[in-house]
């Protein structure tokens, strides 16, 4: 689920509450729900944990579902190899 969709469908978190949460301004919240900006990989780690794993870090760092894949791929050989 995208940070947008949760905020909107969650009705026990708003963007303030988010942001105080977190401890950043609520502009700052903003800007991720419309992509202008993404969280650093802490914070987004730190967004997922807050929405019980709702929000998918994911979609802001598509690219680390690859560097896990290939890691579960290194594994899988060595494990048969």
């Amino acid at each position: 689920m995208t940070l947008h969709d949760f905020l909107k469908r969650d009705d026990t978190m708003s963007q303030t509450e988010m942001a105080k949460t977190l401890g950043v301004d609520k502009s700052l919240i903003g800007h991720y729900v419309h992509g202008r900006r993404r969280p650093s990989p802490e914070q987004a780690a730190r967004i997922h944990e807050l929405t019980d794993g709702k929000v998918d870090a994911l979609q802001w760092y598509p690219e680390l579902l690859r560097v896990v894949e290939g890691r579960q791929q290194v594994s899988e050989e060595q494990a048969h190899g």
